[in-house]
């Protein structure tokens, strides 16, 4: 499976094309993109403006909400400038800051993963209750079972057990795009369990689930999510590019 070529496709669909944008050697890529005027599959907001910044390219799309500053964002932005550059570029503009997250290409399988499981159906109690101890605010879990049955078809959820306490597991989010070929991996860990290798046991068991199972995996952090993007570095990601992304309508 050549990873880095279908996380590019992933991406370029993102960015509103069917074409594999990075094959261009082009420093500086806007597209008017209609993805920029919806709201994606598994978000709760669109995104008019996302951008992705790879070492020497950048890569901009946007949508109606947007159009009205982009010529004079394309004034301002007339070469390739790092992600942290854009993004000042990006709020002198439209008079906001952009979000910032950084997406990952993976490139190696790891070894570890043998303290992990994957779960079964009897194990939903265990995951319930790990569902609720991870998001105290959700009061409706009406929906769960229905979501887990889903994961557990797959073998997306990615356990490690201790004293019969689910404490740390694996999810896969909704992919707007090429849900056929691409899962994204989410990651979850009970408080006073962290740091102790068991996250990277879970992630690294659902990897290679993907993987039999014919999918590339994908992993987004935000950028100053520190643990994310070391637990991704450990999992077998390398660094793909970084994210900006403003939503204007409300």
């Amino acid at each position: 499976m050549d990873t880095r070529k279908i996380t590019e496709a992933y991406y370029s669909c993102w960015l509103g094309s069917s074409e594999n944008l990075f094959s261009s050697s082009q420093a500086v890529t806007w597209l008017y993109a209609t993805e920029r005027n919806k709201v994606q599959t598994g978000y709760g907001q669109q995104f008019d403006l996302w951008a992705l910044v790879t070492s020497d390219r950048l890569f901009l799309s946007y949508g109606d909400a947007a159009s009205a500053k982009i010529e004079e964002l394309k004034a301002v932005l007339d070469g390739y400038c790092p992600a942290e550059e854009t993004a000042q570029k990006i709020q002198r503009v439209y008079g906001c800051k952009p979000q910032h997250s950084v997406k990952y290409v993976f490139r190696q399988a790891q070894t570890d993963g043998q303290a992990a499981r994957c779960l079964r159906s009897e194990d939903y109690p265990a995951y319930e209750c790990f569902f609720q101890k991870n998001n105290p605010d959700c009061r409706n879990v009406s929906w769960l079972r229905e979501y887990f049955e889903e994961m557990i078809a797959e073998n997306l959820c990615c356990g490690v057990f201790l004293d019969g306490e689910l404490v740390s597991c694996t999810d896969s989010p909704s992919v707007p795009y090429m849900a056929d070929m691409v899962r994204e991996i989410g990651i979850h860990t009970l408080t006073g369990y962290r740091g102790k290798g068991y996250a990277k046991e879970a992630c690294s068991l659902c990897i290679r689930e993907m993987l039999k199972n014919g999918k590339c995996p994908v992993w987004s952090a935000d950028a100053e999510n520190t643990g994310s993007r070391i637990l991704a570095e450990c999992s077998g990601f390398a660094p793909f590019a970084d994210c900006l992304f403003l939503s204007l309508v409300q």
